[in-house]
Parts: structure tokens; C-alpha cells; sequence
């Protein structure tokens, strides 16, 4: 279109020179002959035309232009997003999972130091009710527990030979087999958690009152498959997963412990 315009214009300013030529030699008749035909004129218009149609067509490629340039930002700025969005995942994926295994390493360490740490409390004690209060005592600080009891396995039923903060009217000394959650402990042979206790179920007793558990926490103490007794704990607190793992841990010490104190008593009470 500028090529067309260049050619136009040249012949537009041919035709100004011839009419001004004749001008000079006082061809004024020649000249306004030239111009009345109108030649000139629709030259100009086509030239007005095709401008209009160069500026329509720069336009129309701004519009052009800018629509994709806002679409662009648009997609870049969605791109952006939704990479944020995925790198906020991912940075949340790992700190959870790095928090979880390092939750998991604190719980493992602090199940090996309270088993590590009740062994250690329990070595050498030859009296089971000595026993009984060495571990009672150690569980429920370390548990944080508020109150608790070691029962006996004697022939079919399941004597208390260690108490913990105990009411004095609290639990008897005798359970039979299946009654009570002792007994139910031992008859299942697997740790009982107990939420929604009966009024006035494990109180805890001290000089100035006494109050009852919200939770109980019962594991059936067993050394190689046979059972010995029951420990049973109870708190004011809720329960985690990790204070049934040490409990159960625990238990397995304690069956050991009470084989090797009850095997040489049972011995001597069978001799002659």
C-alpha cells in the first residue's frame, strides 16, 4: 500500500508541475482544464483511502498484539500460581514428613529410656511386693500416671500386691478371672484402654481429697507366652499411642522380672 501511495503521489506532483508550467506561459485555460478534470482530486482520495486502510491495519494489529500480550500474562501468571502452589505442596509434603520422622525418633528414643531406665530400676529386686512398688512407682512418673496397681497371677486368681496412690477402699485385694477390667485383662491376655470409666473407678487419694481417673490403662504381664500378673495405671490425662507401646514394652520386663522372683518361691512352698 505504500508502494501504491509512492506511485500516486508522484503522479500528483507531475500534475502540479504541468499546471504550474502552464501557468508560466500563461496557459491559464490548459491549467484549469487539467484541474476540472478531476484527476487530481480522486488521486488524493485514493491516497486518503489507502492511509485509511494502513491506519485500520496497525490497529487492528495493536488490538491484536495487546489481546495476546494480556492473554500471555494471564497464562504466565497462572503458570506462576500454580508453580507456587505446587512448591508450597511439596515444602509442605517434606516438613511434614521430616516432622513426622523426627516425632518417631523422639518417640523411639523415649521408649528406650524408659525401658532402659525401669530395667535398670528393677535389677536385683528379689520381693515381689518390693517389685510390684519399684515398678509402680517408676510407670507412673515416667507415665505421669496418678494412680495404679500390680496384681499377681496365684492359681486361678489375681492377688494386688502393689498399689500406687490408691483409694483405701479402692479395687480388692482378690480378682477372679474375667471380673473386673483386671480380670478381663488377664483373660484376653492384651493391654485394655479404658476411657469412659464407672464414678469413682482407680480414685486417687491424698491428704487433701481424692479424684477419679478419666483414663485407665491395664497390660497383662507375661515372660514367654505365661502369664505372671497385670499392671494396671490410671490417669487424669488423655492417652497416646506411645504410652501404650511403653506400657507393653514394660510389661514384657516385668514378666521377667516376676518369673525369676516367682519361680524360687513356688519351688520351695512345692518342696518337702
Amino acid at each position: 500500500k505504500l508502494e501504491v501511495i509512492r506511485q500516486l503521489a508522484m503522479e500528483k506532483f507531475k500534475e502540479i508541475e504541468l499546471t504550474t508550467e502552464m501557468r508560466r506561459n500563461d496557459d491559464l485555460p490548459g491549467a484549469l482544464a487539467i484541474v476540472d478534470t478531476g484527476r487530481g482530486m480522486r488521486i488524493m482520495d485514493r491516497i486518503r483511502v489507502l492511509f485509511e486502510e494502513i491506519d485500520a491495519i496497525e490497529e487492528n494489529a495493536f488490538t491484536t498484539y495487546r489481546t495476546n500480550w494480556r492473554q500471555a500474562i494471564i497464562s504466565s501468571s497462572a503458570i506462576i500460581w500454580t508453580g507456587c502452589g505446587l512448591l508450597l505442596l511439596l515444602i509442605g509434603g517434606s516438613a511434614y514428613l521430616t516432622s513426622r520422622g523426627f516425632r518417631q525418633q523422639e518417640t523411639e528414643s523415649w521408649l528406650r529410656a524408659g525401658h532402659a531406665g525401669l530395667s535398670a530400676r528393677i535389677l536385683g529386686i528379689q520381693q515381689i511386693e518390693a517389685l510390684g512398688e519399684c515398678v509402680l512407682g517408676y510407670l507412673a512418673a515416667y507415665l505421669d500416671a496418678h494412680a495404679g496397681a500390680l496384681y499377681v497371677k496365684e492359681g486361678e486368681y489375681f492377688r494386688r500386691v502393689a498399689g500406687y496412690a490408691l483409694a483405701p477402699d479402692d479395687h480388692s485385694e482378690i480378682v477372679q478371672p474375667g471380673e473386673s477390667l483386671v480380670g478381663q485383662a488377664a483373660r484376653e491376655n492384651r493391654p485394655i484402654r479404658v476411657k469412659d470409666l464407672p464414678p469413682g473407678y482407680l480414685s486417687v487419694t491424698s491428704a487433701t481429697g481424692n479424684a477419679a481417673s478419666r483414663e485407665v490403662l491395664l497390660a497383662p504381664v507375661a515372660a514367654d507366652g505365661v502369664l505372671f500378673g497385670v499392671i494396671e495405671l490410671g490417669f487424669f490425662r488423655q492417652l497416646h499411642s506411645a504410652d501404650e507401646a511403653l506400657l507393653g514394652r514394660a510389661s514384657e520386663l516385668v514378666g521377667v522380672s516376676m518369673r525369676t522372683v516367682i519361680s524360687p518361691v513356688r519351688v520351695r512352698n512345692s518342696g518337702p
